[in-house]
């Protein structure tokens, strides 16, 4: 889903991109569907067409591969057409004999049986699949994809290489948030947002609101600065996902709703708590050992003390993902050198061209 403001999609873009540049087939041309190809352009350097079913027909013609690179494609909650989209793109390309490649995908959550049944049958012709969570590994054991060559990697933004120095944080601490609109939203934010007030006033932090989707998540960002009397600041909105990157690298905690607002806060070594929405956020947090809250588990209280809980032992936190994250980036590398593999039918190569 490129193209349209989300941070955690153009991470995931950058860091597959700077692999496949690295370490991909040499003088190779990488085109990318967008919402807005002069900003994917822009921000990435690569050519781009814009994220229509003709021009995604069109750009089949020619090409020697074509790679669903990162997030979670293949689900039925985001919208009703998200999966068909994906899944006709998918048969288009394989009707015209191009090679498909899907590569540290999340899969899933998948509700309706027949979504199931089609979504077996569209990854029964992929070349390579590769998967970011061994639960999206096992979801599709349950839909009867057991091939030996699914492999288990990380997602693609662990591969980003072009890191912004965190911003120093001024007039004291900062806790980060990530958050987003969700079903029944009344409930959690009420509760989140009053462990939130109760924890700043009580250990005299601000809050720094990071919007990850820049047209999704706006809103409710400046509806929370605007309920935390004072404490809180909205920081990145419209802006760069290393700008994003950058600003929650800066905090001294994050609570992080959304998935690769996580992955941001790990890169940099910065404590978290994460809160489950979907599948992809417990992943994260077992591949972390970092705590998680469920949506339907935030009250003041328990927010307040889970907070207050982690605040204290952020240092041995941080310990603990100077360990953990490069464990998570040699597998997002490991996955990445399998695909030039699939790709070349060799290993891993430096490119010696300027092509993109």
């Amino acid at each position: 889903y490129y193209g349209y403001g989300n941070a955690g999609d153009e991470a995931v873009l950058g860091g597959l991109l700077h692999g496949l540049r690295t370490k991909g087939p040499a003088g190779a041309e990488y085109i990318v569907l967008s919402g807005n190809p002069g900003e994917t352009r822009a921000c990435h350097g690569a050519e781009a067409r814009i994220r229509t079913l003709r021009h995604a027909i069109d750009a089949a013609k020619g090409a020697g591969a074509w790679i669903f690179g990162g997030g979670s494609l293949l689900q039925d909650v985001t919208g009703r057409l998200t999966l068909p989209y994906y899944l006709l793109v998918m048969s288009c390309v394989a009707s015209r004999r191009v090679p498909v490649y899907f590569h540290a995908q999340g899969i899933g959550p998948l509700r309706r049986p027949l979504n199931r049944i089609l979504t077996a049958v569209a990854l029964r012709k992929v070349r390579r699949i590769s998967v970011r969570d061994p639960e999206s590994a096992a979801f599709l054991a349950e839909l009867g994809i057991k091939r030996p060559d699914v492999h288990v990697g990380a997602d693609a933004a662990w591969l980003l290489h072009d890191v912004l120095p965190a911003p120093r944080a001024e007039g004291g601490s900062w806790l980060g948030l990530a958050v987003r609109s969700w079903l029944r939203q009344d409930g959690w934010l009420t509760g989140l947002l009053g462990g939130l007030r109760r924890f700043a006033r009580a250990y005299d932090v601000g809050v720094r609101i990071v919007p990850m989707d820049n047209a999704r998540d706006v809103p409710l960002a400046r509806h929370i600065a605007a309920s935390l009397a004072g404490r809180g600041d909205v920081a990145g909105a419209g802006a760069s996902y290393r700008e994003k990157l950058s600003w929650i690298g800066g905090c001294d905690f994050v609570v992080a709703m959304r998935l690769h607002a996580g992955i941001f806060a790990a890169l940099y070594g910065v404590p978290m708590l994460l809160l489950s929405y979907d599948p992809k956020v417990d992943a994260l947090a077992k591949a972390l050992a970092c705590p998680v809250l469920p949506l339907d588990k935030l009250t003041e209280n328990i927010v307040f003390a889970v907070l207050q809980q982690e605040w204290r032992r952020r240092e041995a936190v941080r310990r603990h993902l100077a360990e953990r994250v490069p464990v998570l980036k040699g597998m997002a590398e490991d996955d990445l050198a399998g695909l030039v593999t699939a790709l070349t039918g060799s290993g891993p190569v430096r490119m010696e061209s300027g092509g993109l």
